[in-house]
């Protein structure tokens, strides 16, 4: 099976997201990588021209599929339309816009849909599967039996898009960061942290949230609880079917009535931050890592591959 992937030069969160996962699949099968800045010889052969057809790269390589990121990213893609082998979308955040044109898909010839987000495009004559987040192997890796959480500020933190932010997905996160910025419970970074691994061990505990009314788990969730940090999250859709019914993480309500009192728990509550955090890390260790993701879109392209029905792995 042979896998040419299309990307348009994006770094940091977007890249981590989609690039980076995608070329662990090159020990799986034969991987190309088509775009801005691919140079890699092995799996870019090919330099990016910006007017080129993308079929015509598809028959240069002899590539069974096209997989393509998300509509913000692939909707300037040239020839897209006139594709003649299965085209499949790894789609991270269709919720980032809400202008996303309803007949992209069947403009070009989109049948299959691999959804970060537990979400169905079934109602669009789409074939799709939620692929739930992981976090890279080596990179996040924190030992569940060691002293992980001594030396760390005892503090919140949230790392990401706050305050100024035109996301309208983003309200009940702002208003969280903004609550909390009046306390000294807290610690507000912001976005283009130099080593985002490492400044989340720094601290005890982490806020995230759900973009609320959606309620679907952001990548952060992984990242978060593989960090050995404290997760403070709104509820979310399936989190037992993701980490089990036992409690590996800290919810505050969406109307933040009991945030400011979840910050000091988690400050305070050393014995239920390590009992916690201790779970939440086998968790992601045993079912959220890129190496079993990897395989499990693997299979996925496989059965796009062989025209046969798309397994629900995680039940949508």
């Amino acid at each position: 099976m042979r896998i040419l992937h299309y990307w348009d030069g994006r770094r940091g969160v977007p890249r981590r997201l989609q690039i980076d996962f995608v070329k662990k699949l090159a020990n799986l099968c034969t991987l190309h990588v088509y775009g801005k800045n691919e140079i890699e010889k092995d799996i870019s052969p090919i330099k990016y021209q910006g007017s080129r057809n993308i079929q015509e790269i598809a028959d240069e390589l002899k590539s069974d599929i096209l997989l393509i990121p998300e509509y913000v990213i692939c909707r300037g893609i040239p020839g897209l339309n006139k594709c003649r082998i299965p085209i499949v979308m790894m789609e991270v955040d269709f919720y980032a816009t809400d202008s996303c044109d309803q007949d992209f898909y069947k403009k070009n010839n989109i049948r299959y849909i691999i959804s970060r987000a537990p979400i169905s495009f079934e109602d669009q004559n789409i074939s799709s599967v939620w692929l739930p987040f992981s976090v890279a192997d080596s990179e996040f890796y924190t030992d569940p039996d060691s002293d992980f959480l001594v030396g760390r500020k005892n503090k919140v933190t949230f790392v990401g898009s706050g305050p100024g932010s035109s996301n309208i997905f983003y309200r009940t996160r702002i208003d969280a960061i903004n609550l909390l910025n009046k306390t000294e419970y807290f610690d507000y970074i912001g976005v283009r942290v130099p080593d985002y691994v490492k400044f989340l061990k720094e601290y005890i505990g982490a806020l995230s949230c759900s973009f609320p009314p959606l309620r679907f788990p952001p990548a952060k969730t992984w990242e978060i609880m593989a960090c050995g940090t404290a997760l403070l999250t709104t509820d979310f859709y399936y989190k037992n079917i993701l980490f089990g019914k036992d409690e590996c993480f800290f919810v505050y309500k969406e109307n933040l009535s009991d945030l400011v009192e979840k910050v000091k728990e988690i400050t305070n509550d050393t014995d239920k931050v390590k009992e916690y955090t201790k779970k939440a890390i086998k968790i992601i260790q045993n079912r959220h890592l890129d190496s079993h993701r990897i395989l499990e879109l693997y299979c996925i392209l496989k059965e796009v591959h062989e025209d046969k029905k798309l397994t629900k792995i995680w039940g949508i």
